[in-house]
């Protein structure tokens, strides 16, 4: 049982790292100049249409907008 419990802590330390990972080099990307914001947003973007490959351009860059509105706003 406590085994399991390690893991678990484990797993969730490790999936928090690496969101703060994530949320770092996105934080660099925003201000690495005047087009941090659009590079920024069309990466994320990317990312849905590699997540969900039925998913429109158009759609990935309004859930890539709403991402950013979210998190950074």
């Amino acid at each position: 049982m406590s085994q399991d419990k390690n893991l678990s802590v484990f797993s969730s330390r490790k999936h928090k790292g690496q969101a703060l990972a994530r949320i770092d080099r996105e934080r660099k990307m925003l201000e690495s100049g005047s087009h941090g914001v659009q590079r920024l947003v069309l990466n994320i973007a990317v990312d849905f249409i590699e997540k969900y490959p039925s998913m429109s351009w158009e759609q990935a860059l309004a859930a890539a907008w709403g991402y950013c509105d979210r998190t950074y706003n």
